[in-house]
C-alpha cells in the first residue's frame, strides 16, 4: 500500500522554466485539507511545510504527511502533549519546527513526533508565529509574527542572526516561504493578510526584505494563513473558522522575466 501511495505522490518538484505557465497568483491545484476523523466535524490545518515531494500539515495536536496531488495521507504523527501552529521543515534532519506558543518553537523529529528541543523566540517576536526553514540559505530558520512588521533570521538552535522591516504598506505577515532558485534569485515570499485588504504576496530579497515585486493573492476572503515553497510552486492555506472544507492552494508565484531596476520602483509607487 505504501509503495502504491509512493508511486501516486510522485512530483517533480524544481524550478524548470517559466513557473509552469500562467499569471502571478493562478492556481494550479487545490483541495480540501481538513483532517477529518470518524465521528467529528475534521480538524482544520495551521501551518504547512514541503519536504521531497510531500506535504506537511499541522493540526494542532497532529502532523500529517500528505501527497500535493490530492491531499492522501501518507502519514499521521501524534505530539499530544504540544499543539503546533505554523511549521518549517529541515531538510538534513528530518525536523519539524513549529511555534509551541507565542513564546517557544519547539524541534520535533517528524517520523515519530518526539520533541528534541525548543528554544525561546527573540524578544519582540511574541505572538502567532509564521515560520519557514531552508537549508539553503544561509540562516536556515526564518520567523515573524503579525503584529510588529519585523522578520528574524535564526540560526538552527535560536540564535538570531539578523531581523529587518520589510518594506509592507502595513502590519500582518501571514506566512513565510524561503525560494532559493526562481527567475529572480533567491526569494522570500512574504503573505500578508490585514482586515479587508485583499490579501498579498510579496517576493522579497532575503537579506534586507527589499521588494522585488508583489501580486493579490488567490485565496478567497482575504484568508490567507501560512506559505511552503515545493521548488516550483507556492502553496498557501485558506484559512476557515467555521464549518466547511478548508481548502490548500497550490499557486504560480514566478515568472521567467527578470525583474528590472525601474519595474521594482514602479511596485514600490504603487504600495507606498
Amino acid at each position: 500500500m505504501l509503495a502504491v501511495l509512493r508511486f501516486a505522490c510522485a512530483y517533480a518538484a524544481g524550478f524548470s522554466g517559466a513557473a509552469a505557465g500562467g499569471h502571478l497568483g493562478s492556481v494550479v491545484n487545490s483541495w480540501d485539507a481538513r483532517y477529518i476523523i470518524s465521528g467529528r466535524e475534521g480538524l482544520y490545518p495551521l501551518g504547512v511545510a514541503y519536504n521531497d515531494g510531500y506535504l506537511w500539515l499541522s493540526y494542532g495536536s497532529h502532523l500529517l504527511k500528505r501527497c500535493p496531488s490530492n491531499g492522501s495521507i501518507v502519514k499521521v504523527v501524534h505530539t499530544p502533549e504540544r499543539t503546533y501552529d505554523d511549521i518549517g521543515y529541515d531538510s538534513a534532519r528530518g525536523y519539524i519546527y513549529g511555534s509551541l506558543s507565542w513564546y517557544y518553537i519547539g524541534i520535533t523529529e517528524a517520523n515519530t513526533g518526539r520533541l528534541v528541543g525548543s528554544f525561546r523566540v527573540p524578544p519582540g517576536a511574541e505572538g502567532e508565529l509564521t515560520i519557514t526553514f531552508s537549508r539553503e540559505a544561509a540562516t536556515p530558520l526564518w520567523i515573524a509574527t503579525p503584529v510588529k512588521p519585523v522578520i528574524w533570521r535564526l540560526t538552527d538552535d535560536g540564535r538570531i542572526v539578523s531581523s529587518y522591516v520589510p518594506q509592507f504598506p502595513c502590519y500582518y505577515i501571514n506566512g513565510l516561504a524561503y525560494a532559493g532558485e526562481t527567475p529572480v534569485g533567491r526569494v522570500l515570499f512574504a503573505g500578508q493578510q490585514y482586515m479587508s485588504v485583499p490579501s498579498r504576496v510579496f517576493a522579497l530579497r532575503p537579506r534586507n526584505g527589499s521588494i522585488l515585486y508583489s501580486f493579490v493573492s488567490p485565496l478567497p476572503q482575504n484568508s490567507l494563513s501560512d506559505l511552503t515553497w515545493d521548488g516550483r510552486y507556492l502553496w498557501g492555506i485558506h484559512a476557515v473558522w467555521a464549518r466547511g472544507p478548508a481548502y490548500i492552494y497550490q499557486f504560480v508565484a514566478t515568472t521567467d522575466v527578470a525583474v528590472t531596476p525601474s519595474s521594482i520602483g514602479r511596485i514600490k509607487t504603487m504600495y507606498r
